[in-house]
């Protein structure tokens, strides 16, 4: 297993995620864009990109702590979640394990919400929505 730094696991996931969203209006809603089915219909995606070299990447923006969810796309913003972690050190065990001991961290954590500018991935703001530690159950 690969151990991560959770902030640089944020940055490429929302790089490469914001890279080949589709502009269809009203945006990309949800988990797998407007009515879950995956499809974005229209829309010009690249086939390949590089967030290294900057091959069909629109933008970078670097996003604390590590975030799980699907960008949601309304308009011109981007809404992304994470989660941040007051460890010292936080680590994220990329790929499949067996017990829940990859991201074994119940430090207090500050859950938020960031809107991102569509166009430039300037942050737009950021809100916390609750600070305590991750659930188990």
């Amino acid at each position: 297993m690969r151990e991560l730094s959770a902030a640089p696991a944020a940055l490429v996931a929302a790089a490469a995620l914001v890279a080949v969203a589709p502009q269809t209006t009203p945006g990309w809603p949800s988990f797998r864009g407007p009515g879950a089915s995956g499809i974005a219909d229209g829309a010009d995606l690249p086939l390949d990109w590089n967030v290294e070299e900057a091959t069909n990447v629109l933008w970078k923006t670097p996003i604390a702590g590590v975030g799980h969810s699907s960008p949601v796309i309304w308009g011109d913003r981007v809404f992304i979640t994470t989660a941040v972690s007051s460890a010292a050190e936080p680590l994220f065990v990329h790929g499949q394990t067996d017990t829940s001991a990859s991201a074994n961290d119940g430090s207090v954590h500050s859950w938020r919400v960031v809107c991102l500018d569509l166009a430039t991935g300037a942050v737009r703001w950021e809100r916390t929505l609750a600070e305590r530690p991750p659930r188990a159950d």
